[in-house]
C-alpha cells in the first residue's frame, strides 16, 4: 500500500508512543516512510553536536578570513569573544 494513502489523514496523535513525538518532527508521511523501512528494528538516533560544533567554527573561520572583526563574531554566533578566539587559532 501506497505511504500516501496509509498516512492520509493521521495526524500525529494517532501514531502510538515514540511515533507520535517523531511524526511532530517530520511529519507522519515521514514517520510513516520510517516505519516501513525499520518495521520491528531498535533505532538509536546519534547526537550531532560535533558535526554542528565544526560547522559552526568553519563559518565562524570564513566569516574572520572575510574581514568580520572579532566583538562581531562573538554578537553574531552568541559567544565570548575568548571563545572566538580559542576557535580561530586552532
Amino acid at each position: 500500500m501506497k505511504i500516501e494513502v496509509i498516512s492520509e489523514g493521521l495526524s500525529p496523535k494517532d501514531l502510538p508512543g515514540d511515533l507520535e513525538l517523531i511524526a511532530e518532527v517530520i511529519g507522519v508521511e515521514s514517520t510513516i516512510k520510517l516505519t516501513q523501512e525499520f518495521r520491528g528494528c531498535n533505532i538509536y538516533i546519534r547526537n550531532i553536536d560535533n558535526i554542528i560544533r565544526a560547522k559552526r567554527n568553519d563559518a565562524i573561520r570564513e566569516d574572520y578570513d572575510a574581514g568580520v572583526r572579532i566583538i562581531e563574531l562573538a554578537r553574531k554566533y552568541k559567544m565570548s569573544t575568548r571563545n572566538i578566539e580559542i576557535i580561530l587559532s586552532s
